[in-house]
């Protein structure tokens, strides 16, 4: 073994391959000296873009998708569907017990890539570093059901490192039974550009924005549907708006065509994936508002969209946006089961040009000395360093 083998870390990340989080969190260690090797937690026909990017050559870190499931991902998750994750947790076992071992074992998401690190956790070696990084809703929504309970708590005894992106989510880890040690609390989608910054602080004032961004999820514990009930509730203060529902699915469309056709409002429809993130971005800089609706979440990207962009949030008070925004003054945190106090909410951020005006200065400047690369790289070294 050479000298600058000796050197790098070798990491296997378990993780959905077709992801932008997965994604987002591996283009952090381009310039970094580790060896990773993804296996793809879930059945998907295809890689994502940028990690299709991040396997090419002129990256410091050297990226390879599992032996078998670059192309085998999406029949063996079908099939692992009906066979309790057996198939795929033999690969894993097989992979972890190589002839080449892993130094770090992480998983990237609890409900997939987590449980089937558990179920080959028996091939786990006791020197190896196993993190496990908490995604949105992996424990808050998921603890309340007893099995997905059980699995978590079995879950949170192999994990020597845990990582999750709100301080409410250290404490029911904790609970379940965490006893490792936990990373620094922040974000799993990566850092901000400083580009993107940049262009928040020469984007017009949010009182002279027209458009209202809304999260279009209804599907597992997104609300789309209540935030445009909402919107129908308090249609004459959007007559001038541009409503745009973005990462649509089938019922959020419905209900939005029907809301344009019969209060007459303006409103443009994009489907999931349809956007890129860079638009996505120039969307939230040309937006006063953004609607987040959820019965659960950890901190929303979004969210951390909207406030990177001076846009004003309205985020349900189910996720931990009140570790970035305070209510009523740098933003709104609702009740999701009251349309009404979030009609209410919609009305106060379109027809108060102070009120978002001041948010947008203390949310860019939160953002910035959060989420740039300066704030989150001394964090991410961490992960991956066995020092």
């Amino acid at each position: 073994m050479s000298r600058s083998e000796e050197t790098r870390t070798r990491v296997l990340v378990v993780a959905m391959a077709n992801s932008i989080h997965t994604a987002r969190w591996l283009s952090q260690f381009r310039h970094k000296p580790v060896d990773i090797v993804l296996f793809p937690s879930t059945p998907s026909r295809t890689l994502h873009p940028m990690i299709i990017d991040l396997l090419g050559d002129g990256n410091e870190m050297s990226l390879q998708i599992a032996p078998l499931m670059k192309r085998m991902a999406y029949p063996l998750g079908l099939l692992d569907l009906f066979l309790d994750n057996n198939l795929r947790s033999f690969l894993l076992r097989k992979l972890i017990l190589g002839k080449k071992r892993f130094a770090i074992i992480h998983a990237l998401e609890l409900q997939h890539a987590g449980y089937l690190t558990l179920k080959a956790s028996s091939a786990i070696p006791k020197s190896s570093r196993v993190i496990i990084s908490n995604w949105g809703s992996d424990i808050f929504w998921f603890q309340r059901f007893p099995r997905h309970k059980r699995k978590l708590e079995s879950l949170m005894k192999i994990a020597t490192h845990y990582s999750c992106e709100c301080n409410r989510d250290v404490v029911l880890a904790s609970n379940l039974g965490f006893t490792g040690t936990s990373f620094p609390v922040q974000p799993n989608a990566g850092a901000f550009s400083e580009d993107a910054f940049l262009a928040a602080h020469k984007a017009p004032s949010p009182s002279s924005r027209k458009i209202v961004m809304i999260k279009g999820y209804t599907g597992f514990v997104g609300r789309a549907d209540l935030a445009l009930q909402a919107c129908r509730m308090a249609s004459e203060s959007l007559r001038n708006f541009e409503i745009v529902l973005y990462s649509s699915d089938i019922k959020s469309r419905w209900i939005a065509r029907k809301l344009k056709k019969e209060c007459n409002l303006n409103v443009t429809i994009y489907k999931k994936h349809e956007l890129s993130h860079e638009k996505m971005l120039e969307l939230f800089r040309s937006a006063r508002i953004y609607i987040g609706i959820s019965e659960s979440d950890g901190i929303s990207t979004s969210l951390l969209d909207a406030i990177s962009s001076g846009c004003f949030p309205i985020q349900t008070n189910t996720s931990c946006a009140n570790e970035w925004v305070t209510d009523g003054l740098t933003g709104s945190l609702v009740d999701f089961q009251d349309v009404n106090d979030i009609s209410t909410a919609i009305r106060m951020a379109l027809t108060n040009d102070d009120l978002v005006d001041n948010a947008a200065l203390v949310n860019i400047a939160t953002a910035q000395s959060r989420l740039s690369g300066d704030a989150i790289g001394k964090d991410i070294n961490q992960f991956y360093s066995l020092s």
